[in-house]
């Protein structure tokens, strides 16, 4: 979570010891004191305006946010706030989530304002299963309801994904690395060709991220020949790490792979991107 990787930061800040890929797009792991941080993921921000950027182009006007409430969900949608919305777009209905939500008030108050599309702020699998749970239940009745859902890298799990499957009105993530199946990328073949020798098939976006943020340790300590943490830190802030169609940077606009993509559940189950 969010607040794991704040604790994993300040101790590696206190004990100046780098902490590579932190799992968390939040703004502190990008702060001008972060100076032993280096993220690989992009930021929130930066998955925020890719969210907007494919939202508008489905050419939604009345936008539905819903807001995990927890230290996430409030600090996303404070960077939310903080944007400018694509022309035409609009939020007509902002409410907070939580586990046992009264889902019937809630799509009451959606409906209402006419909103055809959510864009769900949450890490909580749970509480966002349980609503897309509750639409998929009321879809065959008169009181069916299925706005397109439109959820952050947190929801892209295995777990989340198989709630949502045979959602009717369909669900697109914006997830921080690329496909974990597809082969385009040499980083992508490798991660596949590790994971198959050590008998595992199920490739999924938490473990190929896993498995980037230890690739560019791997190839910091190996090309850098670093003898100390603060050498280390040092190569990484000045060296950029090719992973093969994957570049880390540590300087310049994009920190990071700066990579996001965008993925669309299918109602066989299957992300296609």
């Amino acid at each position: 979570s969010t607040t794991d990787c704040l604790v994993q930061a300040n101790v590696a800040q206190t004990l100046q010891i780098p902490l590579i890929g932190p799992m968390s797009g939040d703004a502190a792991m990008r702060d001008k004191a972060a100076t032993q941080i280096f993220p690989v993921r992009p930021s929130n921000i930066e998955a925020l305006q890719e969210a907007l950027k494919a939202i508008s182009g489905m050419r939604v006007k009345n936008l539905g946010v819903l807001v995990q409430n927890n230290y996430y969900g409030k600090t996303i949608d404070a960077e939310l706030s903080a944007m400018t919305l694509p022309k035409g777009l609009t939020i007509a209905a902002k409410e907070s989530i939580a586990p046992n939500g009264n889902w019937e008030a809630l799509t009451r108050k959606l409906q209402s304002a006419g909103v055809t599309a959510v864009l769900i702020l949450s890490d909580d699998s749970a509480t966002s299963s349980s609503l897309v749970q509750f639409w998929k239940s009321k879809r065959k009745t008169t009181a069916a309801y299925t706005p397109t859902l439109v959820q952050l890298n947190h929801l892209a799990t295995p777990e989340y994904s198989e709630k949502v499957n045979g959602y009717p009105a369909g669900a697109l993530f914006i997830t921080i690395v690329p496909s974990p199946w597809a082969g385009k990328r040499q980083v992508q073949r490798d991660y596949q060709q590790l994971a198959q020798s050590r008998g595992i098939y199920r490739a999924n976006y938490d473990s190929f991220e896993a498995f980037i943020n230890a690739s560019v340790l791997v190839h910091a300590i190996k090309d850098s020949k670093a003898t100390t943490p603060a050498k280390l830190a040092q190569y990484l802030r000045s060296t950029p790490i090719n992973l093969g169609g994957m570049t880390v940077r540590q300087t310049g606009p994009k920190i990071g792979t700066g990579i996001l993509d965008q993925a669309v559940l299918g109602l066989d189950g299957a992300f296609r991107h």
